[in-house]
């Protein structure tokens, strides 16, 4: 009876330790996976943190341009270069075509 009784335990003692074995070999593969997965997500945080930084330099940019084009500058630029427009201190110099 108590060979019995001890071979039992031991199985179930050798079931436990397998069922264990298992379970720490599925926590190390999901803890491994959750770590990848991390570092993809830190690169793209770092990329989208880059991509803001770009967009907030082409944000100030556009508003400089929208500045620019409410300009008396601007307005007179653009009358002289499509319109061909001028002060009336000014004389324009045209080269004849050849």
């Amino acid at each position: 009876m108590k060979i019995r009784r001890r071979v039992r335990n031991i199985k179930i003692f050798f079931i436990a330790g397998i069922i264990a074995v298992f379970f720490v070999g599925a926590m190390s593969y999901n803890i491994y996976s959750a770590k990848k997965q991390n570092k993809e997500y830190v690169q793209e945080q770092e990329n989208l943190k880059k991509k803001i930084k770009e967009e907030k330099q082409r944000t100030k940019q556009i508003k400089k341009y929208d500045e620019y084009t409410k300009s008396n500058e601007y307005i007179e630029n653009t009358a002289k270069s499509k319109l061909g427009l001028a002060n009336d201190n000014e004389i324009i110099f045209k080269e004849e075509s050849k």
